[in-house]
C-alpha cells in the first residue's frame, strides 16, 4: 500500500496477534465450514503462485476485467 511503512517487527506483530487470540476461549473456535473450504482451496492449488511475464499477467488482467467487469459493475461493488 502506497505510503504504508511497519512500525513494529514481525515477530512482535506475530506475537500480539497470537496472545490476542489465547486471551479469550471464544476466539479459538474452529470453523469446521470455513476449514473446507481452505482445504478445497488448498486442493485445488489456488496457494501456488502466478508467474508470468509483464505481457502475459496484463493480458491476463484484461481478460479478467473483459469476463467480471460488467457483473462487478452490474452490482456496483466497489473497493474501498
Amino acid at each position: 500500500m502506497p505510503g504504508w511503512r511497519a512500525v513494529i517487527p514481525f515477530e512482535q506483530g506475530a506475537r500480539e496477534i497470537a496472545d490476542w487470540y489465547l486471551a479469550d476461549p471464544a476466539r479459538q473456535v474452529t470453523d469446521t465450514r470455513l476449514d473446507a473450504v481452505m482445504d478445497k482451496l488448498a486442493a485445488a492449488g489456488s496457494g501456488d503462485p502466478y508467474i508470468s511475464t509483464q505481457a502475459e499477467f496484463t493480458s491476463r488482467i484484461r481478460a479478467d476485467y473483459d469476463k467480471y467487469g460488467k457483473v462487478i459493475a452490474a452490482i456496483g461493488l466497489k473497493v474501498e
